[in-house]
């Protein structure tokens, strides 16, 4: 049988949605915004910190390079590799976690 007070009261939560419920939509939408930032905060860190994995990497082949000017270090062509290297990965991955 059919419980009159669950109609009732599914009724009243259907009124309320079709008429006020972009009230609450607004509401959590600020909540969602600050999840997504929240969490675009930590894909950045560990953006760099495995960002800088790689070049540990990179740079310790050199350690173990046979070559006698492996250690020697590029200011100019390498720094801006580093930079350029760690701008694209925080703009891909900051692009990628701002999606909805």
């Amino acid at each position: 049988m059919v419980d009159k007070k669950k109609i009732v009261t599914m009724a009243k939560l259907a009124v309320y949605d079709k008429k006020y419920s972009y009230k609450d939509d607004k509401v959590t939408e600020y909540f969602r915004h600050d999840y997504v930032y929240k969490q675009n905060s930590w894909d950045r860190f560990f953006v760099v910190l495995g960002g800088l994995i790689i070049l540990l990497f990179l740079y310790g082949q050199r350690v173990f390079s046979d070559r006698p000017d492996a250690l020697k270090f590029d200011f100019n062509g390498e720094l801006r590799f580093i930079i350029i290297f760690f701008a694209v990965l925080l703009i891909f991955y900051t692009f990628i976690g701002s999606i909805k």
